[in-house]
């Protein structure tokens, strides 16, 4: 299991924006996602992330491999921002 995680600055004006396009991007998830999340840091309203839990690395890396603009850089552009990519791999997990 890997995590990606997007994140950018989005102008307060562009917020609607931003979760309708993560609305409309997610109705359908890309294969290989778990789950997904748009989130915004509470310290600092503009900032936003969306983490990604991927099923494993090599399903990531088909989705990289399809030379498709990913759903998440899409949203963010239909906001106005540029993101900033990182990959975590899960070292241990636990939910109820």
């Amino acid at each position: 299991m890997v995590i990606s995680v997007l994140e950018a600055v989005v102008d307060p004006a562009r917020v609607p924006d931003l979760e309708r396009a993560y609305r409309d991007a997610s109705l359908e998830l890309t294969p290989g996602i778990v789950e997904s999340f748009l989130s915004r840091n509470s310290q600092d309203g503009s900032e936003f992330r969306i983490v990604t839990v991927w099923k494993s690395r090599e399903a990531l890396e088909a989705m990289r491999a399809s030379g498709e603009t990913p759903k998440g850089i899409q949203v963010f552009h239909a906001a106005g921002a540029r993101s900033r990519a990182d990959v975590l791999d899960v070292i241990a997990h636990k939910h109820r």
